[in-house]
């Protein structure tokens, strides 16, 4: 389990200096380039968010509400496109359950998940985007827009809930990944509400692309990666 434990730490470190070159590229190319104006803005977006395996022993049972609350910063290099990037707390989460019995890691013992049982994920995360945004020309005071990119995440709070009670709101921060990776698209339209202020509105998709749990005790070799649908509530200035 020590040798386990130790070449995830490895992964782990070598994702974070891989994720670091690529926001200090990200940051490099947003303040040095040819800029036509920073905007920042805030948001708070209501959520769903669920899991998917890759494998049929592990099965998703739904969806759980959630938000994402944070600031936005959009560095324009023309009129109509932005190197956009942020911070935010995104609460996100899932239910699942295993077709056999397997161990779970909590802060003082470990105990088991039952077939059958759902164990609903409560999570939380610090998400920096980075990626681009596309904006048309104003129509009247209408702009619609459209962005994409990658959200490095970094896991501050992990939470599990068993439908059989044995664990309840108990931490389960051993059993999930400190780093995860996904990437987002999103379409929405803004309403200009006089000079640089604006209100937005839009539909923002997240998938994710590594594996949220480490496994600690698991003999299942299982991929769990997290998704989300997020309705885009924000103001820009």
């Amino acid at each position: 389990m020590e040798k386990n434990r130790n070449v995830k730490i490895r992964k782990l470190s070598a994702l974070t200096k891989i994720v670091f070159l690529i926001m200090l590229l990200f940051v490099l190319l947003t303040v040095g380039g040819v800029s036509q104006g920073i905007r920042f803005g805030i948001f708070a977006n209501p959520q769903i968010s669920w899991f998917k395996s890759d494998i049929k022993e592990v099965t998703s049972e739904g969806s759980r509400p959630g938000v994402n609350i944070g600031i936005s910063m959009n560095n324009y290099f023309t009129n109509n496109y932005a190197f956009s990037t942020g911070i935010s707390i995104n609460r996100l989460g899932g239910k699942i359950s295993y077709n056999d019995s397997i161990a779970l890691q909590l802060t003082n013992r470990v105990d088991t998940l039952y077939p059958g049982n759902i164990l609903t994920y409560k999570l939380q995360y610090i998400i920096i985007p980075l990626g681009l945004k596309f904006n048309s020309d104003e129509i009247g005071y209408f702009t619609f827009f459209a962005k994409a990119g990658i959200d490095p995440m970094i896991n501050i709070s992990a939470t599990g809930l068993t439908s059989d009670k044995r664990i309840d709101s108990e931490s389960i921060s051993d059993e999930i990944n400190l780093f995860n990776l996904g990437y987002h698209l999103g379409i929405g339209i803004q309403y200009s509400l006089g000079g640089q202020t604006a209100v937005q509105f839009g539909i923002d998709y997240q998938n994710g692309i590594l594996d949220i749990t480490t496994d600690n005790e698991n003999q299942l070799t299982d991929k769990i990666i997290l998704n989300s649908v997020a309705l885009h509530l924000g103001i820009i200035f």
